[in-house]
């Protein structure tokens, strides 16, 4: 009786090991994965294929790459497959390429204001900015658009895109079928003689993104020159400080050409009132470029920052895994002793 008293105390030991083990690791998968939210972008039920020019590059074919000299044109194909048992209409729009918050050349935008020295605008290219048509179930259809290139003479690229969406009469549906897109850069250029890129800081200033303060610069691409795989680093001081309060490396991003857009970091611990100084470093393989702008913040500003600092999850977060790291060792400690008083008995 007593023995099996004791397997059993020892099996209940065991257990419980494993069901500390099992909860710690849930735990701390929810410290690490949070809050964020995996949203799927629905399943496409029709396919786009992109048919090339004549005048495309031959080493490109997943997106088109055409040069035209002034005043030629080419046409180019888009063939929509529906893949659905019944009819469904499509929109197919073109867009200038601009540059988003994110640091990545968007194809998605419209009524985008090129910047700089842009000489063509792309929608100026092409024959129709949008239009709809219906594919009939199981069946494809192939649309073709007109690209000039104007009788005059363009230095670097002119840089847009196509959009093709599932447009639907249900006010229900064609908001989820809108998130399924197929999107595709047109790139266009005379010839491929180097421009030396530009850029140019705007303005500087404390603002609000997603309910948290951060330090943001306008920067403006002024030549018609794709800026592919960046490295940007961030810095903030404060005037008269050589260790900045803000250091951020961001790389891969790339800036389309003639655009405006954002950078910014966010601010993660508190501030006092005084003058700034927002530094950003851009390069890659084009050349490198310092931009850099004043930044004041007033009293009310930095009481507005401060409120509720720390603010930054990833100082709770990294508190809270602490605590259940802690919770973890106390746990095992206490079965790995109640496993020596079984064995003791």
């Amino acid at each position: 009786m007593e023995k099996m008293l004791i397997i059993n105390r020892y099996n209940l030991t065991i257990n419980l090991a494993k069901y500390v083990w099992i909860i710690s690791s849930f735990i701390l998968m929810y410290c690490f994965i949070g809050e964020n939210k995996v949203c799927a972008e629905g399943i496409s039920n029709y396919t786009v294929q992109l048919l090339l020019p004549n005048h495309q590059n031959k080493e490109v074919t997943s997106y088109f790459d055409m040069c035209l000299q002034p005043n030629e044109s080419d046409k180019i194909g888009i063939e929509i497959n529906n893949q659905e048992n019944h009819a469904q209409h499509f929109q197919i729009a073109f867009t200038n390429a601009t540059t988003n918050d994110n640091g990545i050349v968007d194809y998605t935008k419209k009524n985008v204001e090129l910047v700089g020295d842009a000489s063509i605008d792309f929608l100026q290219t092409v024959d129709k900015e949008n239009y709809q048509l219906e594919v009939a179930s199981n069946s494809k259809k192939v649309m073709w658009f007109n690209v000039h290139m104007p009788n005059k003479q363009v230095a670097g690229i002119i840089l847009g895109g196509v959009q093709v969406s599932n447009v639907n009469h249900d006010t229900q549906k064609q908001v989820l079928n809108h998130e399924v897109q197929y999107t595709a850069a047109i790139k266009l250029s005379q010839n491929n003689e180097p421009i030396v890129p530009k850029l140019k800081a705007l303005s500087a200033k404390v603002d609000t993104i997603d309910d948290h303060q951060v330090v943001k610069m306008t920067i403006q691409n002024l030549t018609p020159v794709l800026l592919r795989k960046a490295e940007i680093r961030s810095r903030f001081y404060k005037e008269g400080d050589k260790t900045p309060l803000i250091d951020e490396r961001k790389k891969g991003l790339s800036i389309a050409p003639n655009s405006e857009f954002n950078l910014f970091s966010p601010i993660v611990e508190a501030v006092k009132p005084g003058d700034y100084r927002y530094d950003i470093v851009i390069k890659n393989a084009l050349g490198e470029w310092h931009l850099s702008k004043k930044v004041t913040i007033t009293h009310a500003k930095a009481q507005e920052i401060n409120k509720d600092y720390p603010r930054t999850p990833q100082s709770n977060e990294k508190l809270l895994i602490a605590a259940i790291t802690c919770l973890s060792i106390i746990l095992l400690l206490l079965v790995i002793k109640m496993m020596k008083v079984v064995k003791d008995r």
